[in-house]
């Protein structure tokens, strides 16, 4: 019998240094196979035991465990169900001298394996069936695309299947004056940095901005951005009067592809994650996201007077004002209205900036 290895999986010391060593693992895994195979209480609890056992019975190996090679070794962890009858029904669990624990050497197989190879999208499915749940929940079409999955064979079952339903709740954050100056004054230079000045400036989608095109999307004429249907969330035309500011960033770009932002020339800008990551590093405002930006621009406005369908307007909105019926029959776009609003909006942005009050005060009528 081998002699017991330097380390066991009793406890599970994640923490450890060669927890993970796979050669490590190797040594324990074939030190509690060799116990397993002298004592075989456990030979019809699962497939993994029987065949294990199968190995040491032969001739190649004449139960000498070094003589196992490294498949048979992984085929134990392979048809392990990971149950733990095994550890039930075993006298050689700790405290006893041998400390066979097989669910948890399996577990560390595992991790070890996951550690080097990764984990497939399939097992992290079936791993975190809440988290899928949530996912259909959030975004119905997941669902959908579960059970497409299942019926074309890439996976054995929905796991979004019977879990539970986290409602969404929606974020109500608003930046403060404070926040925004600091905010703007860490921006980076170059694409992340213009496009949330300019999300800031304007209130629109994220999206709307980052992949912004030269040629079709940006009218220095008119002083507009033109979104068309198949760039907006609700599928309708968009047009964005720009303020002297937005103009100023868009004009201050070259102009050496299709799009405004981005570096493949074949799309837009990507990389939110890891821009973010780095202004949130040098900032410190606490739960912000960059949608909060459009929430800010609509409370921002309303507060400085800008009548509610003018926002809604600014923000290719449909409800409120325009939504139902009353939609149906109002067609007026506020081309003017939006302008006004952009530009007072611009304004009111640079004195938060400056730290100076703002002039910009309520229009005549304005609730």
């Amino acid at each position: 019998m081998l002699e017991q290895g330097d380390l066991t999986s009793v406890p599970v010391e994640w923490d450890k240094s060669d927890y993970l060593d796979p050669e490590k693992l190797d040594v324990e895994l074939r030190r509690q196979y060799d116990v397993c195979s002298s004592c075989r209480l456990c030979f019809n609890l699962c497939p993994a035991f029987p065949n294990l056992f199968k190995h040491f019975d032969s001739d190649e190996v004449d139960h000498d465990p070094s003589k196992l090679s490294r498949a048979q070794v992984g085929e134990f962890v392979d048809l392990c169900y990971n149950c733990k009858l095994c550890f039930i029904k075993c006298p050689y669990t700790p405290p006893h001298k041998f400390l066979i624990d097989i669910p948890k050497v399996v577990m560390r197989a595992r991790a070890v394996e996951a550690d080097s190879k990764g984990v497939d999208l399939r097992e992290q499915m079936l791993a975190s069936p809440d988290k899928v749940g949530r996912l259909a929940t959030i975004a119905g079409p997941v669902a959908s695309f579960l059970n497409w999955a299942m019926r074309e064979g890439l996976i054995e079952s929905n796991p979004a299947i019977a879990t539970n339903k986290y409602p969404e709740q929606a974020r109500d954050r608003v930046l403060t004056n404070d926040e925004l100056r600091a905010l703007w004054q860490a921006l980076p230079e170059g694409d992340f940095g213009d496009i949330v000045r300019i999300l800031i400036l304007t209130g629109q989608r994220a999206r709307e901005i980052s992949d912004l095109q030269w040629l079709s999307e940006i009218n220095f004429d008119k002083g507009v951005i033109e979104l068309p249907p198949q760039r907006t969330k609700n599928r309708r035309r968009h047009t964005i009067p720009m303020s002297g500011a937005v103009r100023a960033i868009l004009q201050a770009r070259e102009q050496d592809g299709a799009f405004v932002f981005g570096r493949s020339g074949s799309s837009g800008f990507s990389g939110w994650s890891r821009c973010k990551e780095r202004l949130d590093e040098a900032l410190g405002i606490p739960d912000w996201a960059v949608h909060d930006l459009r929430r800010t621009f609509a409370t921002g406005a309303a507060e400085i007077g800008i009548q509610p369908h003018i926002i809604e307007a600014v923000l290719n909105h449909v409800s409120g004002h325009k939504g139902g019926v009353a939609g149906i029959y109002n067609r007026a776009a506020y081309e003017t209205e939006k302008a006004t609003a952009l530009n007072r909006w611009a304004e009111h942005v640079a004195a938060i900036i400056e730290g100076r009050d703002s002039n910009v005060t309520p229009l005549r009528g304005a609730s």
